[in-house]
């Protein structure tokens, strides 16, 4: 028993008052669970003392105390991170105002290859371009991730777009005000707009294709920026239902194109 208990004992307080005044310290006193990360069967990271459930594109909207619901307000003020080691890598950040948060840059598992999609395929040394995740972390809890890819031997970095079928095509987008998104604007802030530039490879393109290009005056292609909701409202109106995807890979890079030339001007001007 605490010394202190053993006094109140002494000086003549019930010997019950004092066990019970040693039972409620003991408890307070207790250490906070803190949970790097388990994964649950289904592949979700669960985090935190009370099972915090973290998903990509919705972080929880509470982790050990960090409100995870400013993450992406924080993401996009490039200027108020700053890089673990000036290796030129920038492998690992921490954000200056709150330096528990950090992003890590970490190697995509097995089998994930946003690098691989169509909206990639223009750039230089395509061969060498990868997929991975930037992870953020609050002290030791996981509170959200952005799949990513390494383009143009490294040289750029862009956040993977979301993107929903479109026929037989695939439509790629940025949802404002998601984690992903603000993870592009740190990007282009990083590389002075340069991630926002995709190069057009034009020895997959049809005659049709290249024609509609040259009359938009588009030398580089970007990804659009729009909602989940107006993307699929301009989907239902321009293709019929989702069916399998074309596995050609030429055929498949005409089909975005093809789709983002239709997407411009289905804009209202």
């Amino acid at each position: 028993m605490d010394f202190l208990a053993q006094i109140a004992t002494v000086i003549g307080l019930p010997v019950a008052v004092a066990a019970l005044w040693w039972q409620f310290r003991t408890k307070a006193a207790a250490p906070t669970e803190t949970v790097r990360q388990r994964v649950s069967g289904n592949g979700t990271a669960i985090v935190g003392s009370n099972n915090v459930v973290v998903n990509e594109n919705r972080p929880s909207s509470e982790a050990d105390g960090f409100a995870v619901d400013s993450l992406p307000d924080y993401v996009r003020q490039f200027h108020r991170w700053a890089a673990v080691d000036d290796d030129g890598m920038n492998a690992e950040w921490y954000y200056k105002p709150i330096p528990q948060l950090r992003m890590v840059l970490e190697d995509a598992q097995p089998g994930i290859g946003h690098h691989t999609q169509e909206w990639a395929n223009g750039e230089v040394r395509h061969d060498r371009d990868y997929s991975c995740w930037y992870v953020f972390w609050y002290g030791n809890t996981n509170v959200g991730r952005v799949p990513c890819v390494g383009l143009d031997d490294s040289r750029k970095f862009m956040a993977a777009p979301n993107w929903e079928p479109m026929g037989t095509g695939r439509f790629y987008f940025y949802e404002p005000g998601t984690l992903r998104y603000a993870m592009q604007e740190f990007f282009l802030q990083e590389h002075y707009d340069r991630s926002s530039e995709l190069r057009v490879k034009y020895v997959l393109l049809n005659d049709e294709n290249t024609a509609a290009l040259k009359g938009l005056g588009w030398r580089t292609l970007t990804i659009p920026v729009v909602s989940a909701s107006e993307a699929r409202a301009f989907i239902r109106e321009h293709y019929d239902e989702k069916i399998d995807p074309e596995s050609d890979k030429a055929k498949q890079y005409n089909l975005w194109i093809e789709g983002l030339v239709r997407f411009q001007r289905w804009l209202p001007q």
